[in-house]
C-alpha cells in the first residue's frame, strides 16, 4: 500500500486529551464520558473496504509470528466520498467508558502529520482536542487476540479480509442486541471484540464479530434464531462526514 501522510501540523501527543480549551460539542442524553485511556505505538496502517463504509486501524505485530498488536474498525452509515490511506509508525489511544471494554474512540496519531479522531456520533462525550481531523462514524468496533491463537491476523491485510462484515447481523446476538448500545463478546477459537454504537443503531456481537445494526424483523428459521427474535443488518441511515484525506 503507497504511504499517504496527514497533512497539517502534528500537534503534541502529550497533551492531546488533557488541553485546557478542548471544544466540545453538548453533551447528547445517552452519551458516555471516557473512564480511561489506552495507548500503544507501532507501524500502522488505516485502509478503507472496497465499498467504503468501513475504516481499519491495525498495529503491525509487536514481534515476527505474533497477531496483530491492535486493530480497530470504523463503520459508516453511507459509502465516504473518499478513501483514507495511511502506512507509518503512529500511536494510536483509545477510550472507554466505565465498566466497559468497548472503544468510544480511537485517535491516530502519525510520527509526522495530523493527529485524526474517529469518535461514536452521539455516544464519545470525551474532549476533542483543536487541532485534530474529526471523524464521526456510527460505531467503532475493536479486536484483539492471545498470542497463541493460531488463526488471528498477523498483517493488516488479513484483518481486513476476515472482519469486513458479510453476514453478522444476520443472526441472533450472543450479546448486546435492541436497546444495546455496546457489547463485547469471545467468539472462538480466542479472538475478544467489543463495540460501541451511535443512537438509532444496536450493538451485536456473536461468533462472527461485533457490529452496529438496525432493526429489521424477518421471518426467522429454527436453525438460525430463536422464535421471535429479530434480524439485524448493517444500518445505512444518516449522513456520513467529510472525509479530509483524499487518494
Amino acid at each position: 500500500m503507497p504511504k499517504l501522510r496527514f497533512f497539517g501540523v502534528a500537534v503534541a501527543a502529550a497533551y492531546l486529551f488533557s488541553l485546557p480549551g478542548s471544544v466540545q460539542a453538548a453533551t447528547p442524553p445517552d452519551s458516555i464520558v471516557p473512564a480511561r485511556t489506552l495507548s500503544i505505538s507501532g507501524n500502522v496502517v488505516v485502509a478503507t473496504s472496497a465499498k467504503r463504509q468501513w475504516v481499519f486501524i491495525t498495529l503491525a505485530p509487536r514481534h515476527p509470528g505474533l497477531p496483530l498488536a491492535g486493530a480497530f474498525r470504523a463503520q459508516y452509515a453511507k459509502p465516504l466520498p473518499s478513501a483514507f490511506r495511511l502506512m507509518g509508525p503512529a500511536r494510536v489511544d483509545w477510550t472507554q467508558g466505565p465498566g466497559s471494554p468497548a472503544p468510544l474512540s480511537v485517535l491516530v496519531v502519525p510520527k509526522d502529520g495530523q493527529p485524526i479522531l474517529f469518535e461514536v456520533r452521539d455516544v464519545y462525550a470525551g474532549p476533542t482536542p483543536p487541532g485534530v481531523i474529526v471523524e464521526r462514524p456510527v460505531g467503532i468496533a475493536h479486536y484483539e487476540w492471545k498470542p497463541d491463537d493460531p488463526t488471528a491476523p498477523r498483517t493488516s491485510a488479513a484483518f481486513i479480509k476476515a472482519s469486513t462484515p458479510v453476514a453478522e447481523c444476520s443472526g441472533a446476538c450472543a450479546s448486546g442486541g435492541q436497546g444495546s448500545s455496546q457489547c463485547s463478546s469471545a467468539p472462538e477459537p480466542q479472538a475478544d471484540c467489543s463495540v460501541t454504537c451511535q443512537t438509532g443503531y444496536y450493538a451485536c456481537c456473536n461468533g462472527t464479530g461485533c457490529v452496529c445494526c438496525t432493526t429489521a424483523l424477518v421471518l426467522a428459521g429454527p436453525s438460525t434464531q430463536r422464535a421471535g427474535a429479530r434480524r439485524c443488518k448493517p444500518g445505512a441511515r444518516g449522513a456520513s462526514s467529510l472525509l479530509l484525506l483524499r487518494n
